[in-house]
């Protein structure tokens, strides 16, 4: 079936690079959010003993920010427990800083539609 040689790099790199995105409301305070979504993202239950995690600015909405947490796993399945505990992780810790994740609303009034 295959006539060439072909590489197989899943064999050579065995660790994964995972990460989570999420929206963050523009009346939060952008520091605040980054130095909790840094703590959830050094806590080491499935990342990579000595991971540096990132986190990054990702899109300007006119409603709120794109955020994006990165970081490494040492295999796949720590890869989806490590997707799993960041969301877990940030949902909690945003609730309980009283972080505001974006949120769209629409209010109707008896005229129309109001944003």
């Amino acid at each position: 079936m295959i006539s060439k040689d072909f590489v197989n790099y899943t064999l050579i790199e065995k660790y994964q690079w995972v990460y989570i995105e999420f929206w963050s409301a523009y009346t939060n305070d952008l520091d605040e959010v980054e130095r909790i979504a840094m703590e959830c993202a050094n806590e080491r239950d499935f990342s990579l003993e000595d991971n540096i995690p990132s986190f990054w600015i990702m899109e300007m909405d006119k409603d709120s920010y794109k955020c994006w947490l990165a970081s490494w796993a040492s295999d796949p399945s720590n890869a989806w427990n490590l997707r799993n505990d960041l969301r877990t992780r940030l949902i909690k810790e945003f609730r309980r800083n009283g972080i505001a994740i974006h949120e769209l609303r629409h209010i109707v009034n008896e005229g129309g539609l109001v944003n």
